[in-house]
């Protein structure tokens, strides 16, 4: 077995795994930025009614 090319493959792994959390990490923000920003739309509208 080569070493040198399980070594590589080892690093491309984590490379994609660091990328995967990092992508996961910026989805979890966006979601709650939507989220809140719902939030915030209808307390302005129960204002607005109210």
């Amino acid at each position: 077995m080569n070493t040198g090319s399980l070594t590589a493959a080892e690093l491309a792994c984590a490379e994609v795994i660091s990328y995967s959390g990092k992508n996961l990490e910026r989805e979890l923000q966006r979601e709650s930025r939507q989220y809140h920003r719902q939030q915030d739309r209808a307390m302005r509208r129960e204002e607005e009614l109210g």
